[in-house]
């Protein structure tokens, strides 16, 4: 369906897309359907239904929010017509109220509350409320919230609903996307340690268990990464010749395109470099410090990968204090960090000639990389249950005699 403000709404849900993979989120709308007209609909734009049609893609939640049991009436009539089953709680409620009570993590906010209209004295409180609004709804923000906020009439000035709640964002780690349509999209801006583009963790959607371990991790080395939902690949459309001949070779395949679909991203997104973790990964504990300094040893370098740990298969060369040169290979790609002079290398790998990434990687050319490791061991992994093996792994003694034997 076309409606008013199309364009933004459209590039808005790119941008989700973009950022949550389609997993599950959670919407809080403030400001609703005013009017079931066509007028309404091309005008006011009828966020409402743009929201339900992504819920209903993408089995997300949403809440409604409006003072005018009207506008709610309305907005119920358009989910009804159409878009229908999906999860949506409406509420007929001071949008500033319902912020500071809402006890839930909030991954997209739409702000269209209060009318701007009216003298300087009502401007004036629209102002304020949309602020507050902010003000109420940050403390439970997501690390990668995104923020779209209506009837802003120019973006240098913010001149409409935003005059106070976008500088308020821009100071406090948000970063403006578009102006399009007189609406603002801006994104929570998390920057890794200063330099790392973006980070991601690998996560079967039926290992809960493993989401939850490696969650708690990531968090307890003050790193900010978002869920790659794994690709499953079924056992009949497996490419590789060995992989066939191996009951779980499936798994390794999903793997690969699960790395490569991560790397496709970040050449999208233009980042300078983008940290891949699988599920399972685990971290000494002054992490932050030591894979810091591993990063900042590469500054103005040339180089293409840096592993944080895994098994090399021969000598590896010390570089500096924190970091030695990969003279060979690394065995397992579980926590790695990779420059955008790699990605296309990456992304034209193929299962047709290797049958995982780990393989991809140590069979690589050694004359057309530049791959670095760290000197300590600062990464292995966990001992659950390995849906690749068919078993668990005690990796962290494997790597470790691997480490002591060939990390100079």
């Amino acid at each position: 369906m076309i409606t008013g403000r199309n364009t933004s709404f459209l590039r808005t849900i790119d941008q989700i897309e973009k950022t949550f993979f389609n997993q599950s989120i959670n919407i809080v709308e403030t400001g609703t359907i005013r009017g079931l007209s066509e007028t309404s609909k091309m005008g006011d734009g009828w966020s409402s239904y743009h929201w339900g049609m992504y819920c209903n893609k993408t089995n997300s939640n949403l809440w409604c929010v409006d003072i005018d049991p009207n506008a709610i009436d309305h907005t119920k009539e358009v989910h009804k017509k159409y878009v229908q089953n999906i999860s949506v709680e409406y509420h007929v409620k001071d949008s500033i109220k319902f912020l500071r009570e809402f006890d839930k993590q909030i991954d997209f906010l739409f702000l269209d509350s209060y009318d701007y209209c009216g003298d300087e004295e009502n401007i004036r409180k629209c102002h304020e409320h949309q602020l507050n609004e902010i003000k109420a709804a940050y403390p439970k923000l997501s690390d990668f919230a995104i923020i779209l906020i209506d009837d802003v009439f120019n973006d240098e000035t913010y001149d409409g609903k935003g005059k106070l709640s976008i500088p308020f964002l821009l100071e406090n780690g948000f970063e403006i996307i578009h102006y399009i349509d007189t609406q603002i999209l801006l994104k929570r801006h998390k920057k890794n340690y200063g330099v790392i583009g973006d980070t991601f963790y690998i996560n079967l959607d039926n290992r809960k268990d493993r989401k939850k371990n490696v969650e708690t991790r990531l968090k307890n080395i003050d790193l900010v990464s978002k869920r790659f939902p794994a690709i499953e690949v079924n056992k009949e459309n497996v490419i590789n010749v060995w992989n066939k001949k191996n009951p779980r070779g499936h798994y390794w395949e999903g793997t690969f395109k699960s790395h490569q679909n991560i790397v496709q991203h970040a050449k999208e997104q233009n980042l300078e470099n983008v940290l891949i973790f699988e599920d399972d990964a685990m971290f000494v504990s002054d992490f932050y410090k030591k894979a810091w300094k591993c990063i900042d040893d590469l500054a103005n370098k040339n180089w293409d990968i840096l592993y944080f740990g895994g098994e090399p298969n021969g000598i590896c060369e010390k570089y500096t204090e924190n970091i030695s040169k990969v003279k060979h290979g690394v065995y397992c790609a579980h926590a790695y960090l990779i420059n955008r002079s790699f990605y296309d290398n990456i992304l034209n790998l193929s299962l047709e000639h290797v049958a995982n990434i780990d393989l991809a990687l140590v069979n690589y050319d050694t004359n057309k990389r530049h791959f670095f490791i760290s000197r300590e061991l600062l990464s292995y992994q966990d001992t659950s249950f390995s849906d690749a093996h068919g078993h668990s792994v005690d990796s962290q003694s494997i790597f470790q005699k691997a480490y002591n034997e060939f990390v100079l």
